[in-house]
């Protein structure tokens, strides 16, 4: 199921948001097998689906962006990143 929404998403969107929904999942899921237990301790979540996209090396590849801030936009940049 994981593997078909992803497969969906990536001929809809661009692959690199196609992979954001479920890296959200990822991390949610995650985040619940590690505080919420059963009765006896064992987590809730034992399994995360979304882990058959890392091991099957299915994610969509992103390329890491490699701009720079030109010096003359940066007293800009600095204000507006301050203002939040």
């Amino acid at each position: 199921m994981v593997i078909a929404k992803h497969k969906e998403l990536s001929q809809t969107k661009k692959p690199s948001t196609a992979n954001v929904p479920l890296q959200v999942l990822r991390i949610l899921l995650n985040f619940a097998a590690e505080t919420y237990l059963t009765q006896s301790g064992r987590p809730l979540i034992e399994v995360n689906p979304v882990r058959q996209l890392s091991l099957g090396h299915i994610w969509n590849k992103v390329s890491v962006k490699q701009t720079v801030i030109p010096a003359a936009k940066m007293p800009h940049w600095y204000r507006a990143v301050m203002r939040t």
